[in-house]
């Protein structure tokens, strides 16, 4: 079933950023996205059309501008313009989980006859010392009790009256139909609807929706998933408009120090005052052309989006979710010697499988550890062919224990060398040495997407989401321990999962092979045939990650 979510934003275009950033993360990806803004939003139009460029890369976005003010004409143009089966309602200033597209379309598959899906709202709590409670505990159930569109007002009309369509099982609680935070409705339903746009209020546009839904299908019924699940973003006390950039700083630095702390990391291991002032400049240069007030009011969004920051390290942490199992296999190479070009590109090629190449940029076509490497027209023959480049830092140093400086130098020259000099934008990077820690992978997802680690572990999907995607697991493969790999490769095949082997250089003959092959992990053509062979024996799918990535946006048809 293909997912629209439908997003109205005005006037928050950071915000509106951050969810998208988690929609292009979420499992299954949306089939498109439908931004509504407003035509005349100065000096924000810039800005959103910038953000939804950027975002392109990673999302189908349609972006519909609105010539009123009106939040009932911007859900009709996007319900107009919406191609898939369902439409998810989103505000612009919530998280979404990971799972949350999996978890609405999993009820309509178990329901037959279902018209829509309503998830759960949690609130984060204002003060930052509260937020992990906030998280946990507080809900968003009955929306009518809180002071939403003066909904407060009619709780009892909006219980009795029908609007109020399914008890969920084992409680008092009950769901709304209602259009906004976090709501489904089969597109179907809502083709030749329109939304009255005489009404202001969203109470009344929203209950005249849920009066022609339910006459024009008497049977229609509507469940709550609290398992879809998104996070609404609350300012912590006195950001919303911070007076100058000071204040600003304050702020960002105390979000900062308040998640590290949770996550159990000591700050000192990171300069936080370079991050904060880092942050708050590349904000600045984004909305260099606002004018000073706006400044001053769009830096209070993007710090309460920061609070994102604290949900990242939160995302699998706090809430479980349920993942269908796979049955993958990634083939990486470290270092990028030129074994890898002469060997193991032609015995994939043979089987139609493509690999991961991790390079050291700043050895290119140079030598290490006294082995030749492989220059850059090699590297874009196995581009053309489909495999992917990831980066494995610019001189393979061993990033824990340099500076933070040190560290975002050798993570973002290396990235800045594979696009200028491939023409490629690489997604993923492997750590040296396999030395990572909780700083280093902050400062990795500032420039990619995913981390591939040399922990001894089979990857579940659940892997690929969140903070985990940047410690995937992986096993070193060399010339000794081929039979162990074989079990390994049996159990996925019998249990499911996500393997991603680790390969060095390939070489010839046994001859070849160093007297620490222990620690350098290097195989020969043969061994490293007897293992391919042995995975397309199972018929197990090999992907990179860019395929893995585009190939789990399908939810399996059982």
């Amino acid at each position: 079933m293909k997912v629209s979510i439908i997003i109205p934003s005005y006037s928050r275009p950071h915000f509106l950023q951050l969810v998208l950033n988690r929609l292009a993360n979420c499992y299954p990806k949306p089939y498109e996205v439908v931004i509504v803004t407003h035509q005349k939003q100065e000096p924000y139009k810039n800005l959103y059309k910038r953000i939804v460029s950027t975002m392109r890369s990673k999302l189908n976005i349609t972006h519909i501008e609105n010539s009123t003010h009106l939040l009932a004409r911007s859900y009709n143009l996007a319900i107009r313009a919406s191609q898939g089966d369902i439409a998810l309602f989103l505000d612009d200033d919530v998280i979404p989980l990971p799972n949350l597209i999996y978890e609405h379309v999993r009820v309509y598959r178990e329901n037959k006859g279902l018209c829509g899906v309503e998830g759960q709202v949690k609130e984060l709590n204002r003060y930052l010392n509260k937020v992990v409670r906030s998280i946990k505990n507080e809900k968003r159930i009955h929306p009518w009790y809180l002071p939403i569109c003066g909904m407060e007002k009619f709780h009892h009309f909006l219980t009795v009256s029908g609007y109020v369509l399914k008890t969920h099982s084992n409680t008092s609680r009950e769901t709304l139909l209602k259009i906004g935070g976090n709501m489904s409705i089969l597109l179907s339903l809502l083709q030749d609807l329109i939304i009255d746009e005489d009404q202001r209020h969203c109470i009344n546009f929203e209950t005249t929706l849920c009066t022609k839904i339910l006459s024009k299908n008497p049977g229609c019924k509507f469940i709550y998933n609290p398992k879809a699940i998104v996070i609404h973003l609350k300012h912590p006390r006195g950001i919303s408009r911070p007076y100058n950039l000071i204040t600003a700083y304050r702020i960002k630095r105390e979000i900062l120090r308040t998640s590290f702390k949770f996550i159990k990391l000591f700050t000192k291991s990171i300069n936080v005052k370079n991050l904060v002032i880092r942050e708050i400049y590349e904000f600045l240069v984004s909305v260099k052309n606002l004018k000073y007030r706006t400044i001053h009011r769009e830096l209070g969004y993007y710090l309460g989006g920061s609070i994102g920051l604290i949900l990242e390290f939160l995302y699998y942490k706090l809430i479980p979710y349920d993942i269908p199992k796979i049955k993958v296999i990634t083939l990486t190479f470290d270092d990028g010697y030129r074994g890898i070009y002469k060997h193991a590109f032609h015995v994939l090629n043979e089987y139609g499988y493509r690999g991961v190449v991790f390079i050291i940029t700043g050895l290119v076509g140079d030598i290490f550890e006294g082995t030749e490497l492989m220059n850059i027209s090699e590297l874009s023959k196995l581009l053309s062919a489909g495999w992917e480049i990831g980066s494995h830092t610019h001189s393979h140093s061993k990033l824990t224990i340099l500076n933070t400086s040190a560290a975002l130098k050798e993570l973002h020259v290396s990235k800045l060398w594979i696009e200028k000099q491939l023409g490629y934008k690489p997604i993923s990077i492997a750590y040296p040495y396999g030395n990572f820690n909780s700083r280093i992978i902050y400062l990795v997802s500032k420039y990619y997407d995913y981390g591939r680690t040399t922990i001894h572990n089979i990857n579940t999907l659940s892997s690929w989401i969140g903070n985990n995607r940047l410690k995937l697991h992986a096993l070193l493969v060399r010339e000794e321990n081929v039979d162990e790999i074989k079990r390994v490769i049996q159990k996925v095949n019998a249990e499911g999962g996500w393997l991603i082997l680790v390969f060095h250089n390939i070489v010839k003959n046994s001859e070849d092979l160093p007297l620490d092959n222990k620690s350098l992990s290097w195989i020969t053509l043969e061994r490293f045939k007897e293992l391919i062979n042995y995975i397309d024996k199972f018929k197990l799918q090999v992907r990179t990650f860019t395929e893995m990535l585009n190939s789990i946006n399908s939810l399996p048809n059982e």
